[in-house]
């Protein structure tokens, strides 16, 4: 940059300036570039070089450095991903991953870098403007194990996550994060991690709240607090609770829109999880009212295959499950899967689905059918979805790599649409990272 040449760029009206780099904001090479051509543009693309920050390990000393030097700059931030790791070995006491893919880092036994997202509570502080806050990486392990470490590691760790606590019981209050609008939280760096959920939950003008990977512990709601936060979307992906407390939890937001609760814990042995899916619903159905989309597939080490009844949920237009938990038993019985040949009418299963469900999203077959696409084939599926009153049914997906043939959808002779669609992998949550593998 050198302000002794001013750039071209300046002989345009300031508003064309404006939308130029406006236009430029979702491409931070370009923008950058432009920006350097001299003082002004600088200081004109400064607001929205700053919009959305992504802090990794490699950068995280360069950004915390570029704060000290100018620290107006956070005030610019509308979307913060905090994506840190802790390196070292390998847990001697989490659970092994999927096919021993990778195993949790014990934090208390990592060398040297110690990266923690709860060093930037400070500077998240006195981001008046944050509507978006991801988090993905370490940040609290639980319960102290005997360790080799120090034991003032463990206790600067806690001193750390009571921070980043403090700041969103701050946020309760109203004396903290006053335009935060959704958080995303996956502090597990590959293990379990305890979660709390009083200050995340509360937060008056909060409007989405994912966890990953965490256990949940009982929670009671305060009386007052029932059926008064605007909260419209909740997440539970990989997480460790029980019917109880999603009752608990769901007793809270005023009018929950949509609803995710699926994935393997990421303990071992699971302390909350009870093996019934209709637990779940049940606790779901105080929100009948407003809920208008449910993800419900927990995976049970032990399931209870009985079939679940969703016609509670009177609200309810889209729902994606795997049809084991939606149908029960009968859909695992070798020949007789949904995809299989036709059954007698007595023998085929029910679903007890609501009258206004519009789209219904099968995901997760678990067995390996090999087929050429016909609607014949389909002929279980199809009576399944018509055996009952369901006027509003328009569409049924099936959401499998094996069923996935990239042609169009197929059409039966009813109102109802059947449609090969990619199974929903990434989620919210890009498995960009080990950290972030989750058994979906």
């Amino acid at each position: 940059m050198d302000p002794t040449k001013p750039s071209r760029v300046l002989l345009l009206p300031r508003e064309l300036i404006t939308m130029i780099l406006e236009g430029l904001q979702h491409d931070r090479r370009a923008l950058l570039s432009i920006s350097l051509t001299c003082q002004s543009i600088y200081a004109m693309a400064l607001p929205l070089l700053n919009r959305r920050i992504v802090v990794h390990n490699h950068n995280r000393e360069s950004y915390e450095a570029a704060v000290c030097q100018l620290p107006r700059v956070v005030q610019y931030v509308r979307e913060m991903t905090i994506h840190l790791h802790i390196k070292g070995k390998p847990s001697l006491f989490g659970p092994a991953g999927t096919f021993d893919a990778y195993r949790p880092i014990d934090i208390l036994a990592a060398q040297g870098y110690y990266p923690l997202f709860t060093d930037f509570v400070s500077a998240i502080d006195t981001m008046d403007q944050l509507q978006k806050l991801t988090i993905k990486g370490c940040g609290y392990i639980g319960p102290c194990r005997v360790s080799p470490t120090p034991a003032s590691y463990f206790q600067h760790l806690q001193r750390n996550f009571q921070a980043f606590n403090n700041l969103f019981l701050r946020a309760v209050q109203g004396d903290a994060l006053p335009r935060l609008r959704t958080l995303e939280l996956n502090l597990s760096n590959q293990g379990s991690w305890h979660c709390e959920m009083e200050g995340f939950l509360y937060h008056p003008r909060l409007k989405e709240l994912s966890i990953v990977g965490a256990s949940i512990p009982a929670f009671k709601p305060m009386h007052q607090r029932l059926r008064s936060l605007p909260l419209e979307e909740l997440s539970f992906l990989c997480c460790d609770l029980s019917p109880g407390t999603l009752e608990s939890l769901l007793a809270v937001p005023k009018a929950l829109r949509r609803l995710r609760f699926r994935g393997s814990p990421r303990s071992e042995m699971p302390e909350h999880l009870e093996a019934d899916t209709q637990l779940y619903v049940n606790a779901i159905k105080q929100q009948a009212k407003s809920l208008e989309y449910l993800d419900i597939s927990p995976a049970f080490p032990v399931e209870t295959r009985a079939p679940i009844d969703l016609r509670s949920l009177t609200a309810l237009r889209d729902l994606r499950i795997r049809p084991r938990t939606l149908y029960g038993d009968v859909d695992m019985s070798p020949g007789i899967g949904l995809l299989g040949p036709p059954l007698p009418g007595t023998e085929r299963p029910r679903p007890a689905l609501p009258a206004s469900l519009w789209c219904l999203r099968l995901w997760g077959w678990d067995m390996p059918y090999e087929f050429t696409v016909h609607i014949t084939i389909l002929n279980n599926l199809e009576w399944s979805a018509m055996s009952v009153p369901l006027p509003s049914l328009r569409y049924v997906a099936i959401e499998d790599d094996k069923f996935v043939f990239g042609g169009p959808a197929v059409d039966s002779d009813n109102p109802i649409t059947f449609i090969w669609d990619e199974p929903q992998r990434q989620w919210r949550f890009p498995v960009d990272c080990w950290c972030c593998a989750d058994g979906l």
